[in-house]
């Protein structure tokens, strides 16, 4: 009998949770994919709040469509004008899709648009240059591929941002774990953190946390570019995360823009 697909996928276009000369905690834009597939997508905006945050215009869709043996997750966030107490503005456009061939047991993964920042100004940080560093961890997994998986004379090379691997997704994490711009070691719980951001240069690497991709701005504090959290048979990516901790203004917390996550994976039993 077949097995059955469980599709899994949510997204938010902006949320925040800040306290200070006024607090905000609230999510904008979110949507969530059931397991059966389908489509959802939510907008919000314009929304106002006095000097800290504002924006124009949020939209996050989710969708889950099967074809043939093929299941096709697809995520996508868009926020037009936003503005961060005056120092972070413009937009921000994520795509996200994650595939699973059935009868070859292989995951895709691909993000895009090539420059999700290009009209985005942060202090300090070329935006408009940013893309995807996916090609390094291409190049691992098309050296790494194991016996079994996909030959390494197969079909030409991808885009840059697309990621092929076998079904289990160990492949991936090995890429990730051993060309990533620092070394990388697993969370506790088996996930692993990286960022997504090409070129590398000009962003921190945080010991602490064990976090790169980030880059310090004077009167706002910390902002981390294309977090990818990755498991098996699952991955997130968070566009952009505001730490809000600088002295020179009165709010603390964080706020992100473009998160999305999905996975997906065939029922063990049958159906």
């Amino acid at each position: 009998m077949a097995r059955t697909f469980h599709f899994n996928a949510q997204a938010v276009a902006v949320a925040a949770q800040v306290d200070g000369p006024a607090k905000l905690d609230e999510v904008w834009a979110a949507v969530s994919l059931p397991i059966i597939g389908g489509k959802d997508t939510r907008r919000a905006g314009p929304d106002r709040h006095g000097p800290l945050l504002s924006f124009e215009a949020a939209s996050a869709t989710v969708e889950g469509r099967s074809s043939g043996a093929v299941h096709t997750t697809r995520t996508e966030v868009n926020v037009v004008g936003l503005d961060v107490l005056g120092i972070i503005r413009g937009d921000v456009q994520i795509v996200m899709r994650m595939s699973y061939d059935a009868e070859r047991d292989e995951y895709e993964v691909e993000f895009g648009p090539e420059k999700p920042f290009a009209n985005l100004v942060v202090p300090g940080v070329a935006t408009a240059a940013i893309t995807f560093n996916g090609k390094r961890y291409r190049q691992a997994l098309k050296a790494g591929r194991a016996p079994g998986g996909m030959g390494a004379a197969a079909a030409p090379d991808p885009e840059p941002c697309v990621l092929r691997c076998p079904g289990s997704f160990n492949s991936v994490m090995q890429a990730v774990r051993s060309s990533a711009p620092t070394k990388h070691h697993l969370h506790p719980h088996g996930v692993l953190l990286t960022s997504l951001v090409e070129p590398e240069t000009g962003f921190q690497w945080d010991a602490s946390q064990s976090r790169f991709g980030f880059t310090t701005v004077n009167g706002l504090g910390r902002v981390y570019f294309l977090e990818w959290a990755v498991e098996p048979y699952r991955q997130s990516l968070t566009a952009l995360r505001i730490v809000l901790d600088d002295p020179a203004h009165a709010y603390r917390g964080e706020i992100i823009v473009a998160d999305p996550e999905e996975n997906g994976r065939p029922d063990p039993g049958t159906s």
